[in-house]
């Protein structure tokens, strides 16, 4: 079980804003989570579970009058074997979501005209900027340790990418080799 704050000065959530749009001092992310891994004599299971929650402070504000009511969640399972065709190989499925805004909004203050005495007018807009999709990552996993290091390919499908749901699926195969130097 983990539970923890998160302090982004000038950003939020790995973005930032700044100059017309207004400028962020600070935000603050109160997050948990939950970790598990299970082991059996032929299998393990992992799983995590987070969930935050994001206050941002405006120094200034510009076009993005407030940041509000932000909630994000990510998680993970896996299912790996201990065996594979061999006695120290392994197969595994993993099924990942990376970070997601479940639900945000953003206030603008939107210039849309100007008096004869040349004072601005701005009209208040409100919107969501939650995303239209949610990312799935698809895997299946082969890992091969050998006498200097570890061989790991995956093929895997990614629904959704970047969280919008007009996005085109993805189909990819990776493989990686790491070698040890030394003992």
């Amino acid at each position: 079980l983990q539970t923890g704050l998160l302090t982004e000065p000038k950003g939020f959530l790995g973005s930032s804003v700044s100059g017309a749009y207004g400028d962020l001092d600070n935000s603050d992310t109160l997050f948990s989570g939950l970790q598990i891994f299970h082991e059996t004599d032929n299998f393990y299971t992992t799983g995590s579970l987070f969930y935050g929650k994001t206050d941002t402070n405006f120094k200034k504000q510009g076009l993005i009058s407030s940041l509000d009511n932000f909630k994000s969640s990510a998680f993970s399972v896996g299912l790996f074997s201990k065996k594979g065709f061999g006695e120290y190989d392994s197969f595994g499925f993993q099924i990942d979501q990376p970070l997601r805004l479940e639900k945000g909004r953003m206030d603008l203050s939107i210039p849309v005209g100007r008096t004869k005495s040349r004072v601005v007018l701005f009209e208040e807009y409100s919107m969501s900027v939650a995303p239209t999709g949610r990312e799935l990552d698809f895997k299946l996993i082969y890992n091969w340790p050998f006498s200097s290091g570890l061989l790991s390919s995956r093929i895997g499908y990614i629904k959704d990418s970047n969280h919008f749901s007009n996005q085109e699926d993805q189909l990819y195969f990776a493989t990686n080799i790491e070698f040890r130097l030394s003992e």
